[in-house]
């Protein structure tokens, strides 16, 4: 009950504040929304209030979908289905159940017990919806394999479970969002979920995390924020992680937690990350600003290349804190393996 009543009480006031334009608090210029292809209308029974599946071409306008039954999507998008929906409310209830002991421990492969299921070259679109779930192991939006998409516009997407993802990208699936609000509170659950080499593109949105999640994990793909905010840390395992900000805002640790773990990080037209990088893969990742943008220290940080088009380091505001990087490495060659006095009282230092 006190899950279904948050859940309710986020709901109301995305609704509330829907009207004035998500886009507006970022004080950018706003983006076009992503175009979806043009599907055909299909005639046929009223909108029903219950779980649906989708296998063809289908458009739908306003109405309620919901799941309370473990491993049933409340849509499900498969088989080369095409879905184009706006004004729906989505929900989706009931844990997972482990494969191997049939608990209610969360977990499914697949993404099952998401809200919303896009898988074998299903395509689907939102906009001006909401995606709930409050399920353990219930992704709110899964999307899986290289010929899946979801397209989302002026959509509220709210992940609360466990171990769950509001937005999931799996397998080198395509996944944009536009003006929209993305947000996790749940045990190891995140607001942005990208693994299998896929892609996840952000315009106008706010990201954000509460509790123990975190805002994105990546174990492999690509993130691209533009015009964003995002509250919360960041996580990112393995190889072939990379993170593309433009006239974006990042307030977190960027966390690596094992020596293995890599990411090209960039930042430019005016961005600012708001915080430190830790772990112990800090020191495979690399990160790069332009003369725009602005990196403020909240701890002191490791990375392996750093690269700042701001030869003076007048963009970083170190508050006593420093960043270490490898003198090794080609990329920092223009620094010379030599330590730098960084505004606010900090360094920048050759570890290696």
């Amino acid at each position: 009950m006190k899950r279904s009543l948050c859940m309710a009480a986020l709901l109301l006031c995305w609704l509330c504040a829907s009207g004035c334009g998500l886009g507006a608090r970022h004080g950018a210029t706003p983006l076009p929304t992503p175009a979806t292809p043009e599907m055909p209308e299909t005639s046929g029974a009223p909108v029903p209030a219950d779980a649906l599946a989708v296998r063809e071409a289908l458009s739908l306008a306003g109405g309620s979908y919901r799941s309370a039954d473990p491993g049933l999507p409340a849509i499900d998008v498969a088989g080369g289905g095409r879905l184009q929906a706006s004004g729906l409310t989505i929900d989706k209830t009931g844990d997972g159940l482990s494969p191997a002991t049939g608990a209610a421990s969360g977990m499914l492969p697949g993404g099952e017990n998401a809200a919303v299921r896009v898988a074998e070259g299903g395509q689907a679109s939102f906009s001006g919806s909401a995606i709930t779930s409050g399920a353990a192991g219930g992704h709110a939006l899964f999307v899986s394999g290289p010929e899946s998409s979801a397209a989302l516009s002026d959509t509220m997407v709210v992940a609360t479970g466990c171990t769950a993802a509001a937005v999931y990208a799996d397998g080198g699936a395509s996944i944009s969002a536009a003006s929209c609000d993305l947000f996790a509170d749940g045990e190891g659950a995140a607001a942005l979920f990208l693994t299998g080499g896929g892609e996840i593109r952000c315009a106008q949105a706010q990201i954000s995390a509460g509790g123990t999640s975190v805002a994105a994990a990546l174990y492999g793909g690509t993130l691209t924020l533009t015009d964003c905010t995002v509250l919360g840390d960041l996580r990112f395992h393995g190889a072939g992680n990379r993170l593309d900000c433009t006239r974006s805002r990042l307030e977190g640790t960027i966390r690596f937690p094992d020596a293995e773990d890599e990411a090209d990080i960039s930042l430019s037209d005016s961005s600012l990350f708001c915080g430190a990088t830790g772990g112990d893969g800090a020191i495979g990742i690399s990160i790069s600003l332009d003369a725009t943008s602005r990196w403020q220290l909240t701890g002191d940080s490791y990375v392996a290349g750093f690269v700042n088009a701001d030869e003076s380091f007048s963009n970083i505001e170190s508050a006593g804190f420093s960043i270490y990087y490898n003198s090794e490495l080609e990329a920092n060659a223009a620094l010379a393996g030599r330590s730098y006095a960084l505004p606010g009282g900090g360094f920048l230092i050759p570890l290696i």
